[in-house]
């Protein structure tokens, strides 16, 4: 009996401390998970702009150009938000309010964004601007006064493109294709929009098309009261093997109203045009050597003899090409 009173507290004291130590352990992780949760108040705020626009293409298919960063006019893109502070991770202690800015002539919208406490990075969904425009950028900064808000620096997003219009049509190979870009789809010309594009695929293409609209503000360099219009596709047959050449070209059809292209013969008159990868400005389409055929030194040129006046106020001008490219007047 006596060993009996003995051991029934050393069993209990053994339940005791084991109990005591689960209780420290716990206490330890919700302590050292508290400290890995905080972190240093932010210097530095940076942005970053993608889309949920994708190409037709692969990201690494040779035969499509790389249209960038797809963000149209009026509709939402996304906008990260990055807090650091001397290289690491940062963040507000509590919900702050960030004012947007962009470059370029349009405005955001919204222009105040609120970044959640306790974040280092967050994305926004919600942001959009207007009208298109060329090489916009967009910075988040901390309004108010205070030393915490003036001592946060700012950095800028990525350029991108704010383009006119934007949509993807199926296509296949061997089907002929053909549709219009910009406002109308190209079924006519105005003052209001006096310039866009209509794109003829007679073999089609291994892809769907994107056909978009997009300012001529520098560096693209096309007639200012007009658009550019840029085609991204695969032109070949899915194998690597071309459907167009140059004597056996696609064809992008620029119909322009008066104000651009005057009311006078059309057969002098010569598009504008720049591989699809290639972001610069745009560069004269010279001459065709003849109807149909693109020159053996020419990636693109302006077929002279099939440039027609629709009517008055119309002209057609008829730009020839083997890959996809942006072509204006």
């Amino acid at each position: 009996m006596m060993s009996t009173r003995r051991r029934l507290p050393s069993v209990a004291g053994k339940a005791l401390r084991a109990a005591a130590v689960a209780l420290l352990v716990l206490a330890l992780g919700q302590v050292t998970g508290a400290q890995a949760a905080s972190m240093p108040y932010p210097t530095l705020i940076t942005s970053a702009v993608s889309s949920t626009y994708q190409s037709p293409c692969g990201s690494t298919d040779p035969n499509c150009g790389d249209p960038g960063v797809l963000v149209v006019q009026g509709s939402p893109f996304l906008l990260t938000v990055t807090l650091t502070a001397s290289g690491t991770p940062a963040a507000f202690t509590k919900a702050t309010v960030l004012t947007l800015t962009a470059t370029g002539r349009g405005s955001l919208s919204p222009q105040t964004v609120t970044m959640p406490a306790n974040t280092s990075q967050y994305t926004f969904d919600t942001v959009s601007y207007a009208p298109y425009d060329n090489n916009v950028q967009v910075s988040a900064a901390v309004g108010g006064k205070g030393n915490k808000a003036t001592s946060i620096a700012s950095a800028p997003s990525n350029s991108f493109t704010v383009l006119q219009t934007l949509k993807t049509d199926g296509a296949s190979v061997g089907s002929s294709f053909a549709d219009g870009a910009g406002p109308t789809a190209c079924a006519s010309v105005s003052a209001t929009d006096p310039v866009c594009g209509y794109l003829v695929l007679q073999h089609g293409a291994s892809t769907s098309v994107l056909l978009s609209t997009g300012s001529c503000a520098p560096p693209v360099g096309c007639n200012s009261s007009g658009t550019v219009t840029q085609i991204i596709a695969d032109l070949t047959d899915g194998h690597g093997n071309a459907l167009y050449s140059r004597t056996d070209p696609a064809t992008l059809i620029i119909n322009c109203y008066r104000t651009v292209c005057g009311q006078g013969g059309v057969s002098h008159l010569l598009g504008l045009a720049a591989g699809s990868g290639d972001n610069g400005a745009l560069s004269q389409a010279p001459p065709c050597p003849a109807k149909n055929t693109i020159g053996a030194d020419q990636s693109y040129c302006t077929d002279q003899v099939q440039n027609a006046r629709d009517n008055a106020d119309e002209s057609s001008i008829y730009v020839l090409f083997f890959q996809d490219f942006r072509g204006s007047i």
